[in-house]
């Protein structure tokens, strides 16, 4: 296997894992009663995704 001719320093190991960590996910408002939900998510307070009713029971705020 191949090695590396020389160490990496300590700076350019840690300006390579700044850019590795896990950034904050976005919410967005949902179409039915504008709860801020994840994207791709069922909508825990109404119970629809992407305009449907998926839980029975549940109907929106407004």
């Amino acid at each position: 296997m191949a090695l590396p001719k020389r160490r990496i320093s300590r700076a350019r190991a840690g300006y390579r894992s700044i850019r590795e960590k896990l950034s904050k996910t976005e919410l967005v408002a949902c179409k039915t009663c504008g709860a801020k939900i994840r994207p791709h998510h069922l909508c825990p307070a109404c119970g629809h995704y992407r305009g449907k009713q998926m839980l029975p029971g549940n109907s929106p705020a407004s």
